[in-house]
């Protein structure tokens, strides 16, 4: 990962703050990265983007030990 990368997480977490948001800016992403027409370090940036909204994405919605209901 480059130091860019690193810079922009917060930034880029910070950006899109519901799921629905995250949901609709991983979408776009997948699109874009298809599609091919990128740079190859813009289309490197764009996997890495994709990738933490997706951990983030997959975060705010996994169950912990805490939330699951117990059968007892």
């Amino acid at each position: 990962m480059t130091m860019l990368a690193t810079r922009n997480k917060y930034a880029i977490l910070m950006k899109y703050k519901s799921k629905e948001q995250k949901q609709r800016a991983i979408d776009e992403l997948i699109d874009i990265i298809l599609e091919g027409k990128l740079p190859p370090d813009e289309l490197e940036e764009a996997k890495e983007d994709a990738k933490m909204l997706a951990e983030s994405l997959l975060r705010c919605t996994t169950k912990t030990p805490e939330t699951v209901e117990k059968p007892f």
